[in-house]
């Protein structure tokens, strides 16, 4: 008896994460967004990994670099707040003759509001953050008998949401740039000061040059990734596609625009 106990409780708890995780990927996407005619954000892919493709046909050149946000919590028309918590996507691209057409393919993500922004990090664009669109995720309308109560099908209790967007690397303190001993070492894409360089740096460094108050302690040597000594938004795209890997930016510090 004890052992068949066991063995349904075992099944309960198993039957219910696999509901959590089915409703949680379930959940119907619509989205707004500012301008269609300017930029359009459709939904290419739902479920558990969705794929928001992204195109803007007016006003690109060949070669500009667009960074591109999605964050939770907030409407196209709201300010961009990006924390480590709140960010879901972010990435540089760049356009090609025919405009910018590019698939964001964001970590889990269960109800709420999302906000889709734009800038330009070329050079002819001045980096300010454009809300493009807003995706809302909400529950689908049950069908009779069934008996999941709407509005209850994407909160999961956040179970499958990291802190820290995802990277493991994540120190406790994202600001933590003035270590014993590092004031002399230069490493240059390690804005955070923990001695790797890694996508949250990127993160870091995007949330320095957005204002944010808990982001403006970073080693600044570091993130001064084309060496002018400057840091400015030209650095995140140039560490950005050092970590895209591609082979114009294979070393820190580069500078393309240099002589």
């Amino acid at each position: 008896m004890k052992k068949m106990l066991i063995c349904c409780a075992t099944l309960c708890v198993t039957l219910t994460l696999f509901c959590v995780a089915a409703l949680a990927t379930d959940l119907k996407a619509t989205v707004e967004p500012v301008d269609a005619k300017t930029v359009s954000v459709e939904e290419k892919t739902g479920g558990a990994d969705r794929v928001f493709t992204v195109t803007k046909d007016s006003g690109v050149k060949a070669g500009d670099l667009y960074l591109v946000l999605i964050e939770k919590g907030l409407k196209a028309t709201d300010k961009p707040k990006p924390t480590a918590e709140d960010i879901y996507y972010i990435d540089v691209w760049e356009a090609t003759d025919s405009g910018l057409n590019r698939d964001a393919t964001p970590r889990d993500m269960d109800a709420g509001s999302y906000a889709v922004f734009l800038s330009d990090w070329s050079d002819s664009g001045n980096g300010a953050a454009k809300g493009v669109a807003t995706i809302t995720l909400s529950a689908a309308t049950p069908d009779p008998g069934d008996s999941t109560k709407p509005g209850d099908g994407g909160d999961s209790g956040d179970s499958t949401k990291p802190g820290d967007g995802g990277d493991s690397t994540t120190p406790s303190d994202p600001g933590d740039s003035t270590k014993p001993g590092d004031e002399t070492k230069i490493l240059y894409g390690d804005v955070d000061g923990n001695g790797k360089v890694k996508s949250w740096d990127a993160t870091v460094l995007a949330c320095y040059l957005a204002g944010q108050k808990e982001f403006q302690n970073i080693n600044m040597q570091n993130a001064d990734c084309d060496g002018n000594g400057k840091v400015k938004s030209w650095d995140l795209t140039i560490l950005y596609c050092y970590l895209a890997g591609q082979k114009e930016f294979s070393e820190l510090p580069d500078n393309p625009h240099k002589g």
